[in-house]
């Protein structure tokens, strides 16, 4: 590729994620690059188009801070966290002082902390359902074994 092509790949990918990113809550507290590929991709439903395009960015320079960090933000938008985490840290190994990347990577360990404690609660709360419903059935167990059976030896005497 000539500087030509890759400026217009450039240009066209951040018209394109400019236009999808910013006025959905999905993206509140995540920092993109710039506002308006934060739009865009916020109102995009399928994040594929600009995954693949930053994608395509970094195939073609690999040290572009900006682009990483905004894959990263794309990533953790869709739960991927550890894919958000390596891109973050991409960012920041190219420029330890990009504070959207370190914001976004402060904001990542929340978020992952948040989903291991939901997700231990969630554990807690099908264990105790467990607990629940055995309780339940050895009740009923145990009612039913403490009722006398229905007398049947004059039945077997009539034989």
């Amino acid at each position: 590729m000539n500087k030509k092509e890759i400026l217009f790949l450039l240009f066209g990918l951040f018209l394109f994620t400019g236009v999808i990113i910013a006025a959905n809550a999905e993206i509140s507290g995540w920092q993109m690059h710039d506002e308006t590929t934060a739009i865009a991709i916020s109102q995009q439903k399928d994040m594929s188009a600009s995954e693949q395009g930053l994608r395509r960015v970094l195939s073609v320079r690999p040290k572009y801070l900006a682009a990483h960090n905004d894959l990263g933000v794309i990533y953790g938008m869709q739960g991927r966290y550890p894919e958000a985490k390596r891109e973050f840290e991409r960012a920041l190994a190219i420029a330890p002082d990009y504070q959207k990347a370190k914001s976004n990577l402060a904001l990542l360990e929340l978020k992952i902390s948040e989903k291991k404690k939901q997700d231990e609660a969630n554990n807690r709360a099908h264990i105790l359902f467990a607990a629940l419903i055995l309780a339940v059935v050895a009740i009923v167990l145990t009612r039913l074994l403490k009722k006398k059976p229905p007398e049947t030896t004059a039945a077997i005497d009539e034989k």
